[in-house]
């Protein structure tokens, strides 16, 4: 899924970078503002934030991409992000600063562009924070927690006049594409209805005891928008099968989880 402004100004570049993740495709324009003004061959400056969680391991393409500058690392998990740190000096990017706070990311001119995969409660917050700052914007599905935090970030898109895409690697899948095809050119007849599995549905969440915090978590900065809420390692696990998507205060649950893939490549086929 792409937001994709139509109301353009001339002094705004088209899209020119075209470059891919370990799975999907990621765009990003050059952005010609003031004395903030790029060569053609300019590398985007990009900001990791959430660089520790499961799915930010799923762009590690993008970091080594020869048309990307990874300026910024940054995670409330101190002791992982500085291993990630490490890692990528050891490879030679000593350039790439690691921060708890992704304020530090979005002041910092250099930044062309962040990539947001934080639990899902942070998503719309940080992305119209760096709308606000005049960068462009990846964000892991799903966009937002709630319906209303999608509009505002769509709101904050054209208001900026930023780019701001949606992670639906789904679609870069061969086997999708060829579903998709099949079904708008007519192969399978008129659609009546469409059934999706989404698998098993995650675990209610069950409240435990406080525990001690993790040496160099800043859980306040985790919560960040959502309530406050004791402390145990389950409500803050980012595993598949449960952890914090089991919460509202903080994903979407199976719906907002594998939903997101399938209902887009429903929509897809169906050209809605």
């Amino acid at each position: 899924m792409m937001i994709k402004n139509q109301h353009s100004k001339l002094s705004r570049r088209s899209f020119i970078q075209k470059f891919s993740t370990a799975t999907g495709i990621l765009v990003f324009p050059h952005i010609l503002k003031g004395d903030y003004a790029h060569s053609a061959n300019h590398r985007i400056g990009i900001g990791f934030i959430g660089v520790c969680g499961n799915i930010m391991k799923g762009h590690n393409g993008l970091s080594t991409n020869p048309n990307v500058e990874p300026l910024y690392f940054c995670d409330v998990k101190r002791d992982p992000l500085n291993r990630v740190h490490q890692e990528y000096k050891q490879k030679g990017f000593t350039g790439i600063k690691a921060v708890e706070h992704f304020e530090e990311i979005i002041e910092d001119p250099k930044v062309d562009a962040v990539m947001i995969g934080t639990p899902d409660h942070w998503h719309v917050a940080i992305a119209i924070a760096a709308m606000a700052k005049g960068k462009d914007v990846y964000v892991e599905k799903p966009m937002s927690l709630t319906v209303e935090e999608g509009k505002a970030m769509v709101e904050a898109e054209r208001k900026y006049q930023r780019i701001v895409q949606v992670g639906s690697q789904q679609r870069s899948d061969a086997n999708f594409r060829h579903a998709t095809e099949l079904v708008r050119n007519g192969y399978i007849g008129d659609i009546l209805e469409v059934h999706t599995s989404l698998g098993p549905s995650f675990p209610k969440p069950i409240l435990q005891d406080p525990e001690p915090m993790v040496k160099g978590f800043n859980y306040d900065k985790w919560l960040g928008p959502a309530p406050y809420e004791p402390y145990f390692a389950e409500r803050v696990s980012g595993s598949y099968k449960g952890g914090w998507r089991m919460f509202w205060e903080y994903g979407c649950r199976r719906r907002g989880d594998w939903g997101a893939h399938h209902y887009d490549i429903t929509q897809w086929a169906l050209n809605m």
